[in-house]
């Protein structure tokens, strides 16, 4: 059997059609979510050819407060900032001031990772796609889940933080690449990074909303973050606070958030058909650079096949079409955007909760391509949130005591108290007060507790906000005279986020 050359073309080509999505249709979709799962607040945003952008605010700023969140709310993103440093960079490669091929040293000089070779060929694009060799996570106690740090101190740290794999072997997420990056973009213009997304970004696609720190947040309201434990109730975060960093701080309402996917969709132009970004840098940003295993609900639910990190963005197949997305988690909200190119479609949830939300964005877009065929993603995640609050519940029980049979600490407490300092992170402080030791990370608000005595030399990190889920295991050792010299951490659960790197630390007693 022989086909025509167009025929061919025309079965390789073919996509489900598009579903014919109603407005209540989604009203009663997003409704029937935010019931179940009953985050805080929720905004919602849905992009469809030829028709306009469809939003919805659910639930309250805070709990507890009657005003509602609404499509201009402010929102925290989160790690959905990587897509806004990456298309700084794409400007800066339009306008040959970069090339992504550029050696990082070419425009910072002092950059410097633990490894010769790896520190004279990282490139801009490599600083994207998190296979630079670092560990998962690497450096986030710079940042996490409150810490203050400067660009500066990021890039300082590098070098003292050691290469887990090959480079450009294998993946783990990293934040701290990403503040290189934003580097490169204010080395690159003249403009610090926050300057330049403010000005070549926010203010040509009219994202009045958008900010790209806590302090500049400029919308009429504004989500306050709320954390919960697995299972749990929200608790308001009013002291979470964004500094600005190109990982992950810029806020935006679900509004702006859907012009930005509008751009993308549109190969670079703004409304009024000005070309703000080439076709060419938002295909750059678009195409496949790592392979990722497959989460198994997408391979279930979406019927997906591969899953690819690109340059800010993660691509996959969905049902049959090209998925770009990029989510965000922070200490205190969930955020995701999802883009269906070849349908010329997006989908946005932003939630200032830790409830599983935003899994609505595929249910969203399961339904703009495979209508009434599309799994049933809200019953997926509730059930597996259950089952996670349920194993966090089992985790906390059996770690919630020292060991049977725990040895007393070897030496007075007095003997631990004092400063110790790590390569990359800097000083950390071990206090003594009438109740026992402390342990202090400066940096931070939130770490700062009282260690309880676990086994031996051995104590508990136990940090008053109990959302954190962070808790750590703090081991002194002893030099050659007996005396403590330095200290091993390690978290408790392996259900704490892996931005709480401990392990990564080696701090060393400096004084009494």
């Amino acid at each position: 059997m022989t086909r025509t050359f167009a025929a061919i073309v025309a079965l390789a080509t073919s996509q489900p059609a598009l579903a014919q999505l109603t407005n209540e249709q989604l009203e009663r979709e997003a409704a029937a979510a935010f019931e179940q799962m009953a985050p805080v607040g929720m905004a919602v945003a849905v992009v469809r050819e030829g028709e306009p952008v469809w939003l919805q605010g659910y639930g309250s700023l805070e709990l507890g407060d009657n005003e509602p969140v609404n499509a201009d709310t402010a929102f925290p993103i989160h790690s959905m900032t990587k897509s806004f440093t990456s298309a700084a960079l794409a400007l800066l490669v339009d306008e040959g001031k970069i090339a992504w091929s550029d050696p990082v040293r070419k425009h910072i000089p002092e950059f410097e990772m633990s490894d010769p070779y790896v520190t004279e060929h990282m490139t801009v694009r490599d600083l994207l796609v998190h296979n630079s060799g670092l560990a998962l996570g690497a450096g986030d106690l710079l940042h996490w889940p409150d810490q203050a740090s400067t660009t500066g101190e990021f890039i300082s740290a590098l070098k003292y933080l050691p290469l887990e794999t090959s480079f450009r072997e294998g993946f783990a997420y990293d934040n701290i690449l990403y503040m290189v990056a934003g580097e490169v973009v204010a080395r690159a213009s003249g403009m610090t990074w926050g300057e330049f997304v403010q000005a070549r970004l926010f203010a040509p696609l009219g994202m009045t909303s958008c900010s790209t720190s806590s302090a500049g947040t400029r919308a009429a309201s504004t989500a306050v973050q709320h954390s919960r434990e697995p299972g749990g109730e929200p608790a308001a975060r009013a002291d979470i606070r964004m500094l600005e960093e190109p990982s992950g701080s810029i806020s935006c309402s679900v509004r702006d958030v859907a012009k930005w996917t509008q751009l993308q969709l549109s190969g670079g132009k703004l409304a009024d058909g000005t070309q703000l970004l080439s076709p060419d840098r938002i295909r750059e940003m678009h195409a496949p650079v790592v392979t990722l295993g497959l989460p198994n609900f997408m391979r279930r639910l979406g019927n997906a096949h591969f899953n690819n990190v690109a340059l800010g963005w993660f691509t996959s197949d969905f049902a049959g079409t090209l998925l770009v997305e990029h989510g965000g988690t922070g200490p205190g909200g969930l955020t995701n955007m999802v883009l269906l190119p070849e349908k010329d479609a997006a989908v946005v949830v932003l939630v200032n909760d830790m409830v599983p939300a935003t899994f609505l964005t595929y249910r969203f877009a399961d339904l703009v391509v495979r209508g009434d065929e599309a799994s049933d993603w809200i019953e997926y995640v509730i059930g597996a949130d259950k089952r996670r609050a349920a194993r966090f519940i089992e985790a906390r029980q059996q770690q919630g005591s020292a060991p049977a049979n725990a040895a007393a600490p070897s030496l007075p407490l007095d003997a631990y108290a004092g400063s110790y300092r790590d390569p990359w992170y800097g000083e950390i402080v071990v206090g003594r007060n009438e109740s026992g030791l402390t342990l202090h990370f400066p940096r931070s608000k939130l770490l700062n507790g009282p260690l309880v005595q676990w086994d031996g030399d051995t104590f508990l990190a136990r940090w008053p906000d109990r959302s954190l889920d962070a808790d750590a295991l703090v081991t002194f050792v002893k030099d050659a005279d007996g005396k403590i010299a330095s200290m091993k951490l390690r978290a408790l659960s392996d259900s704490t986020d892996f931005s709480y790197d401990y392990q990564h630390l080696a701090p060393v007693r400096i004084g009494e």
